[in-house]
This record gives C-alpha cells, sequence and structure tokens, in this order.
C-alpha cells in the first residue's frame, strides 16, 4: 500500500493545531510578545489567537470549509504579524547565549 504525503492543506491544519495546542498547554511565552498596546490582558489575547488558531485549523483540514479556512488563515496571519515583529525587535535587542 502507498502512503500519500499530506498535501499543503494537511500540513498547515496540523501546523496551526499543533501551536493552538501549545497555546494552552505553555502561555507564558505567548503572553510576552503580544504588543502592550492591543487592548484587554496578553493572556487574553494569547487565548483569543489561540481558539481562532483551533478554528482556523479545523476548516482548512475540511475539504467543505477549506476555501474559507484558507481566508481564515490570511486574516489570522495579518492578525498575529504584530506579535512576530515584537518578538524580533525583543529578540533582536537580547545578546546572544541570554536566553
Amino acid at each position: 500500500m502507498t502512503r500519500r504525503r499530506p498535501g499543503a492543506a494537511e500540513t498547515l491544519a496540523t501546523m496551526l493545531a499543533g501551536m493552538g495546542a501549545l497555546h494552552f498547554a505553555v502561555p507564558r511565552p505567548f503572553d510576552e510578545i503580544v504588543p502592550e498596546q492591543l487592548p484587554g490582558s496578553a493572556r487574553f489575547c494569547t487565548l483569543a489567537s489561540d481558539v481562532a488558531e483551533l478554528g482556523v485549523a479545523a476548516a482548512v483540514a475540511a475539504p467543505r470549509t477549506r476555501r474559507h479556512g484558507a481566508l481564515a488563515a490570511t486574516a489570522l496571519f495579518a492578525a498575529v504579524f504584530p506579535a512576530n515583529i515584537k518578538m524580533a525587535v525583543d529578540w533582536s535587542d537580547a545578546r546572544p547565549g541570554s536566553g
């Protein structure tokens, strides 16, 4: 029996679900990259992005909702982009080996 390699949609769904689970399991590192300018607590933003990631993962995984899931993934990636910028800036200021 030949195994089929996962396609891009399955890979994206798996990655989003994995990150969503990680947000729940270890939220502190994600809290730390939430920009201070955002309203609400960092933990709320972390959990909200987690729920969004899991929902988008489910939508992308299902062929019937994949197109809407792709649009939702685009919106999710735009929404979390400020946290990625903050993380890059914070890390650029860190000394090598300082953790």
